[in-house]
């Protein structure tokens, strides 16, 4: 199954899911828009990426919670 079929498939039910459930997720789950910006991010991502402390929710997650040479090109191919 290909990220984006994926990704679609998960979309709704993250929409429902509130803090504590993300959390109770055993990896790294990140929501983004469609401009980029964190709309989710449980706390198993949050120690990956060092935010343990604060949830970067509105944040631009290619520019500010993960920055990578390559991660807006990766985000853009998976935009509708």
């Amino acid at each position: 199954m290909s990220l984006e079929t994926t990704t679609r498939m998960l979309a709704p039910f993250l929409d429902r899911m509130s803090d504590e459930e993300l959390d109770a997720i055993p990896y790294g789950v990140v929501q983004l828009d469609s401009q980029g910006r964190v709309l989710s991010f449980n706390l198993a991502e949050a120690y990956e990426l060092g935010w343990a402390d604060e949830r970067p929710i509105g944040r631009d997650f290619f520019h500010d919670v993960a920055p990578s040479a390559f991660g807006a090109e990766v985000f853009e191919r998976h935009v509708a």
